[in-house]
């Protein structure tokens, strides 16, 4: 049967997911890319302290295996930045643009995200804009990643 299983790998006619299952040890699985994680946003941030800040999310959801096992839990530690702070105009007020970058995976290692943007905009054009503790938004998981399972 390995060997079946071999030379269809290597031939290209097995499916891409059944090519990186193929592939992996035991006590080992793969967290897809395009997996859509739910952040929550654990502090304050004002636009007017906040351009290059380093920020700390929690994550909302475990992530499962598709056979059940953990891979990100729910708590877990994401990493993200201001990426930018558009200023208001007469027309248009204030604007904080903010991404997450990796997330900490049950294994330890940080894990790669697809960069997608919150965006939050001040009710009016002469206010501030702020970011409350405990926004949520989505980002998905940029590459085909190998968590180790305990």
């Amino acid at each position: 049967m390995k060997k079946y299983i071999f030379i269809l790998f290597f031939l290209g006619l097995l499916p891409q997911s059944a090519k990186c299952q193929a592939t992996l040890m035991y006590g080992q699985r793969v967290l897809s890319a395009g997996t859509m994680v739910l952040l929550e946003t654990k502090q304050t941030i004002k636009s007017s302290e906040a351009f290059g800040k380093t920020l700390t999310f929690n994550i909302r959801n475990t992530i499962k295996s598709s056979d059940g096992y953990d891979l990100v839990k729910a708590g877990a530690m994401a990493i993200g930045k201001v990426k930018a702070i558009e200023a208001s105009t007469a027309n248009y007020p204030e604007t904080i643009y903010i991404v997450a970058m990796s997330v900490q995976t049950i294994d330890g290692q940080f894990i790669d995200l697809s960069r997608d943007e919150l965006t939050i905009s001040a009710r009016q054009s002469n206010e501030e804009a702020i970011i409350s503790p405990m926004e949520t938004f989505t980002a998905t998981v940029a590459n085909n990643s190998i968590i180790k399972i305990f």
